[in-house]
């Protein structure tokens, strides 16, 4: 039969233990230069963080939202839901309230009665002419 394959082919569970072995041991990150297994020792514990560190992004600013405000709530995804599905929830909801408590704004909104903080809030802006 052409094109057909043996199991023994198309079977990776022999493999995996050596793809994985050598993933951890010698794939270095690109980021911090260390290997998965150098970075979970002791030491590369430290030396990882320093080398993500100058990497991060601390210049975002978003824009706070006040009452009357349209916000999108972020949604943890699923174990099954695709890569493309948003993290952020299809319907908008009406910030009614701010708090402020330990230096930190928590916005309360029609989603549920659990206040959210700043980055689980996406602000939206409102259309002129609603969508029919």
């Amino acid at each position: 039969m052409r094109g057909w394959k043996s199991s023994k082919d198309t079977d990776w569970e022999g493999h995996i233990d050596y793809v994985l072995l050598a993933y951890n041991h010698k794939m270095a990150n690109r980021t911090n230069g260390m290997a998965p297994c150098e970075a979970r020792k002791e030491r590369g514990h430290l030396d990882a963080h320093q080398g993500l560190r100058p990497r991060a992004k601390h210049d975002r600013v978003y824009p706070d939202s006040v009452v009357g405000d349209r916000v999108k709530i972020y949604t943890k995804k699923k174990r099954l839901d695709t890569e493309r599905k948003s993290v952020w929830s299809l319907d908008s909801y009406t910030v009614e309230g701010v708090e402020v408590s330990h230096g930190q704004q928590f916005y309360k909104t029609s989603a549920s009665a659990k206040p959210f903080i700043r980055h689980e809030t996406l602000k939206v802006k409102q259309r002129l002419f609603p969508l029919q």
